[in-house]
């Protein structure tokens, strides 16, 4: 899913004509790439932009990851959280259960434009949102824990956007792009 920006670049188009005889496109595209990563990791660590943003995770979904496996279990008999669930989700972050999301995210050069993005089927779904409903059957059934099941005619996966252009962005890739430039210069060539 790659992500398509536009800017105003009237800064960096100047920038750029001048380190453009010193980095070739690639070396421009690889500092972009690098700052983007950044950016993202950024998104992710601070669960949203602005920082804390994304909507929390419903308690059935902590509940579920935290049973993956059958060993723990997250509720007492009398529905109350065990002392290892709180703990488990008290640490839980959003969109990194196990990393994969954060870690296929990629910048690709395509001749003159940079992509930035990840091939994994569900990214889709978390950056934009998503209704889940039942195809087949009436209704969806999901585990919420402790053996318990959910059933709900639909659900709805609140967009948490991870793939994004803040406004810092671009004065940071042509201070980068500036920095290689006269890096460059002074080695004497690309």
């Amino acid at each position: 899913m790659p992500i398509k920006v536009t800017v105003d670049a009237t800064e960096a188009r100047f920038t750029l004509g001048k380190v453009g005889r010193v980095l070739s496109v690639a070396s421009v595209h690889r500092i972009i790439g690098a700052v983007m990563l950044t950016s993202i990791n950024e998104t992710f660590e601070q669960e949203g932009h602005p920082p804390g943003s994304w909507r929390r995770l419903h308690a059935s979904s902590l509940a579920a990851r935290f049973e993956r496996g059958g060993k723990k279990k997250a509720f007492r008999r009398d529905g109350s959280n065990t002392a290892g669930f709180l703990r488990f989700a008290r640490g839980k972050k959003i969109l990194t259960d196990s990393g994969r999301l954060q870690t296929s995210i990629r910048p690709e050069s395509a001749g003159s434009r940079l992509l930035i993005g990840t091939n994994l089927i569900y990214a889709k779904t978390h950056q934009e949102g998503a209704v889940i409903v039942p195809k087949k059957a009436k209704v969806l059934r999901f585990p919420v824990g402790g053996g318990r099941f959910a059933f709900a005619k639909r659900v709805v996966i609140p967009a948490r956007p991870f793939l994004l252009f803040k406004p810092q962005d671009a004065p940071t890739m042509v201070e980068a792009i500036e920095t290689a430039a006269a890096a460059a210069g002074e080695g004497g060539g690309r």
